[in-house]
């Protein structure tokens, strides 16, 4: 185990942009997801998008028709970077009242697990970066609820305090 971390020193964790989870839509709809063939298509999307042979490792964590974890295990350090830039700064990404339908923010699940880790790392910083108009556009096309949009909107300030505050 401790060969594996020695000969890939570099690893972060991501959640796939929408482009990247509809190129993956076929596999992840499945019943059963084989994730050797999502880890390799994932390995594909990679190549293409940095058009960089690579060594480097892949793991699924977590899936759903809506989001896909994974975690990058590399030697290529300027690889991770580029991956975190196109990544991490995605504000492509599902909302969370999609990406978890049967979560609400006020529901036990909210602050634990992938749950907690897609709406506090990955989605609701994106939200927080989108102007009035645009968090609009996103309720209509992805139909969120009522409660979703109140809650969202009452919490705006707060949410885009922290995640300034966070940035800094």
């Amino acid at each position: 185990m401790f060969s594996f971390f020695k000969n890939y020193p570099y690893s972060s964790d991501f959640f796939l942009p929408i482009p990247w989870v509809e190129k993956l839509r076929p596999e992840i709809d499945q019943e059963k997801i084989n994730r050797k063939v999502v880890r390799k298509k994932i390995n594909k999307i990679l190549d293409n998008t940095f058009d960089k042979r690579r060594i480097s490792k892949i793991g699924v964590n977590y899936f759903s028709k809506y989001y896909v974890a994974i975690s990058v295990y590399t030697q290529d350090a300027d690889l991770l970077q580029n991956l975190k830039k196109e990544l991490k700064n995605n504000n492509n990404l599902y909302p969370f009242w999609v990406a978890f339908p049967n979560s609400f923010q006020g529901s036990p699940f909210w602050r634990q697990g992938v749950q907690e880790v897609y709406a506090t790392e990955a989605w609701l910083p994106s939200w927080v970066s989108l102007n009035e108009r645009e968090k609009h556009e996103l309720f209509k096309k992805y139909n969120a609820s009522k409660d979703w949009q109140e809650w969202l909107s009452e919490n705006n300030k707060e949410l885009t305090k922290y995640y300034f505050n966070k940035m800094d």
